[in-house]
């Protein structure tokens, strides 16, 4: 890899400034916080081979400081595609009963049921992504809340084993 750019990020209450570099390899290219090494973007070559940025990275350094750890939500099929997983202390398969994700699909774009089935049918299975992730974290939830609830559970329970294990 090599250094493309630097850019200022924030600054620490102490004073200290924290900059985003960011490197290219290929098609991959990181944006890293030198704020714990935190992982901000990571764009890489999507299915169709467009750039898609896979990492769920905030947009200031206040927002990873209230957080209190480095942590990076980077899309699955893009991280252990690359390999990338193997460099991961944990990571979670998000999945949910075909029907859902069906039903989802439609009300989030407004196309017709048997298209949103081809969709669903062109997907890896759920087996793949629970074979290469060390969690799973199961959608079937009636509401956005009472998957919250869940979701915060199994970060609370990773974060605790990841604390330990470090």
């Amino acid at each position: 890899m090599e250094e493309r750019s630097r850019r200022p990020f924030g600054t620490m209450p102490d004073g200290t400034q924290v900059e985003e570099i960011t490197l290219r390899s290929g098609g991959l290219t990181a944006g890293i916080l030198t704020y714990g090494g935190a992982v901000r973007t990571l764009t890489v070559p999507g299915r169709s081979g467009a750039a898609v940025d896979v990492a769920l990275g905030f947009d200031s350094l206040e927002d990873y400081r209230r957080q209190g750890r480095a942590l990076a939500a980077i899309d699955a099929i893009a991280l252990v595609e690359s390999g990338l997983d193997r460099l991961c202390s944990a990571t979670v398969a998000v999945t949910a009963p075909p029907e859902v994700r069906v039903r989802r699909i439609m009300a989030r774009e407004g196309i017709p049921e048997d298209y949103a089935w081809s969709r669903v049918r062109a997907q890896k299975p759920e087996t793949y992504f629970r074979s290469h992730c060390g969690y799973v974290l199961v959608n079937d939830c009636a509401s956005a809340e009472e998957f919250s609830v869940r979701a915060r559970a199994l970060l609370q329970t990773i974060l605790h084993q990841t604390t330990k294990e470090v």
